[in-house]
């Protein structure tokens, strides 16, 4: 029975455009999902250059600041005026200069140096008992006596201060920045050429940042300061939003010990609030894709169903049993293909159906066997995988948790030992106590005791903390990731006689031959890895070496660098070689090494160099590592 031609047309023509449903749906997901994405993207960088400028921005007037006390200090009205009264009307105009020019700053004081305000401006600012910063004081006195004659730069908490600044802006905050400049006179007839006579003190609040930053926020944004994790402020504009996006930026202040972090956020726009407002581009392109598909699935239709009607008719006069029906000249060549094997193959078919089905039904059971045997083996090789996966990984995880173990089992076992103790000798005493029976020399004596098993306590609890972390340092996720183009062998040359320096008194000989490649890298992945060679070296190979030597070569090409680190110390036995990287093997351990500075190396140069290490014996004594490294970081991978 034929086909009927308009039964086919239709359904083929609804086939086609039901088919062309999916891909239109697909591509109004994918409009969606890059307009998301693009407008995500678009939020997010300028958060990062808001947060940069501002980070940049704070970072120059606290340098301008800097500027200006270092001029102020050089002033010698200004530096006589802790030992000299009659030089503080000077100083205080000068101080109000300052003022006026500087608008962060919202006070200044001359301190001599037990912190005591001498000069001060604005006049409110003499009320003030600086005693709350009498050890920040302390602290830039040491600095000096040790050499620097830098600023220092600390965060304060002063709720007296605060309320001289209350209402400036809209946060609440009693924290600031502390500015302390020394005072130095010169000496014109003392060995040494100056000596500290005071220092300038200069108060920086919160509010003086939210200030400068609140003209480059959003409406909708909002500002947060950190410093050792601690919330200096947070100041918003406007209601909050419920989505938001934030981005944190590190300010490094290079006279803080530590860095403050700048958070910055902005309003983050929905996905059903995009597909509002594009939905007219959105709708538009599916309409041009539908009718697109609608049109060609019409075309299509009409190509092909004139061949599939008179292959339908042939088929009906093959079905009849008439063999001998002419095939007609169709539009296509596959059409013709098909009547022509439609008509060789009905010769055939009565004669060779046994034979086929036959065949059909053996090759279907061996294709079934050898499926089966097939995923047998398949399943016999996943599992052994994930065995001796699991294995290497339950072994390396043993070893750490075992090495571990045995660094903490002695200063641990200690301070249970000195615990134990101290609880005997106050059980002994309370008995005592109740029983009358104490004496003032027994008293005294399990006091000694205390005090001796308290810090037999406390040094055990110390070393303990030391090595939990030490072992948390492994991960060096605390690294500044930050890249930077350096010179390789001029950089590498001044940081190991840097590192060296310490250990002047063992005349170690450095030598830095090689090429000198400029190259981008993680400059502190690599000084920490330096470091720990050097470290090693000092413990393990020097220990009792008259002539100690560390010498260096590099190697370049234009993709990667190749450093050579030798030194002529003891070495390392041949089968402990391939044990160095190992967590906490070391030859010092009595020495009080823990054994983590040559994994640590592994692990800085694998992650955050992207690159590889070796180690070897050298030649004729000592220790040498290869360090391989790419040239542009990123683009290449040490093999």
């Amino acid at each position: 029975m034929m086909i009927k031609a308009n039964q086919l047309r239709t359904t083929l023509a609804l086939s086609i455009l039901l088919g062309a449903l999916l891909p239109s749906i697909l591509i109004g997901s994918f409009l969606l999902k890059q307009i998301s994405e693009q407008d995500q993207q678009a939020v997010t960088q300028t958060l990062y250059l808001k947060a940069n400028n501002i980070a940049q921005n704070i970072q120059y007037q606290v340098r301008q600041l800097l500027l200006d006390l270092q001029s102020l200090a050089q002033v010698n009205d200004v530096v006589l005026t802790p030992t000299s009264a009659i030089f503080g009307f000077h100083s205080n105009q000068l101080i109000s200069e300052v003022l006026q020019q500087n608008s962060w700053a919202s006070a200044i004081y001359i301190v001599d140096l037990e912190g005591q305000i001498i000069e001060g401006a604005p006049l409110q600012a003499e009320i003030l008992d600086l005693q709350v910063h009498y050890a920040a004081i302390q602290r830039l006195n040491q600095q000096v006596k040790e050499g620097s004659k830098e600023a220092l730069i600390e965060v304060y908490q002063d709720s007296e201060f605060a309320q001289l600044v209350t209402g400036i802006d809209d946060i609440d905050s009693d924290s600031g920045l502390l500015f302390m400049q020394p005072l130095l006179q010169k000496n014109l007839n003392a060995i040494q050429d100056s000596q500290q006579v005071g220092a300038l003190v200069v108060f920086v609040p919160m509010q003086s940042i939210w200030r400068e930053a609140a003209s480059r926020i959003s409406q909708q944004g909002s500002l947060e300061l950190f410093h050792s994790q601690r919330l200096l402020f947070k100041g918003s504009k406007g209601e909050p939003p419920k989505r938001r996006f934030y981005i944190d930026v590190d300010l490094d202040l290079s006279q803080m010990a530590e860095p403050l972090s700048l958070s910055l956020s902005a309003q983050s726009r929905s996905l059903w609030g995009l597909l509002v407002e594009r939905q007219s581009n959105v709708v538009i392109v599916l309409l041009v894709v539908f009718v697109l598909v609608a049109v060609i699935a019409l075309a299509m239709t009409r190509r092909i169903i004139e061949p599939l009607e008179h292959l339908s008719r042939l088929v009906s006069n093959y079905s009849k049993g008439r063999y001998d029906t002419k095939v007609p000249s169709l539009a296509y060549d596959e059409f013709n293909q098909v009547g022509g094997l439609l008509k060789s193959m009905a010769a055939k078919v009565i004669s060779d159906q046994e034979q086929l089905e036959q065949r059909v039904a053996e090759r279907t059971q061996e294709l079934e066997q050898a499926n089966h045997t097939l995923q047998h083996t398949l399943a016999k090789l996943n599992d052994t995988q994930l065995e001796l996966v699991e294995k290497e990984k339950m072994a390396a995880l043993g070893g750490l948790v075992a090495g571990m173990a045995h660094e903490l089992n002695t200063p641990l076992g200690v301070g249970i030992t000195a615990a134990s103790q101290l609880i005997s000798n106050y059980q002994s005493i309370g008995q005592q106590l109740k029983d009358g029976s104490l004496a003032r020399s027994e008293l005294e004596a399990m006091l000694d005791q205390g005090i001796e098993g308290g810090k037999l306590l406390e040094s055990s609890l110390q070393r303990s903390a030391a090595l939990v972390n030490t072992f948390k340092a492994l991960a060096g996720s605390d690294i500044d990731s930050s890249l930077q183009r350096l010179n390789l062998k001029t950089w590498l040359e001044q940081q190991l006689q840097m590192f060296l320096q310490p250990f002047s008194d063992l005349h170690v000989q450095l030598s830095v031959s090689g090429s000198n490649p400029s190259m981008l890298v993680n400059q502190r992945a690599l000084e920490l890895v330096l470091s720990c060679l050097i470290d090693n070296s000092i413990q393990h190979g020097f220990a009792s070496h008259a002539y100690p030597h560390v010498k260096v070569d590099i190697d370049a090409n234009q993709e990667m660098v190749e450093i050579n680190y030798q030194d002529n110390g003891s070495g390392v036995s041949n089968e402990d070689i391939n044990l160095i990287f190992n967590p906490f093997y070391t030859t010092g351990r009595s020495s009080g090494n823990v054994g983590l500075g040559l994994n640590q190396v592994y692990n800085l140069v694998h992650q955050h160099l992207l690159g590889s290490v070796e180690t070897f014996n050298a030649e004729p004594q000592g220790l040498g590592f290869t360090i391989r490294l790419p040239r542009e970081y990123g683009q290449h991978h040490a093999a």
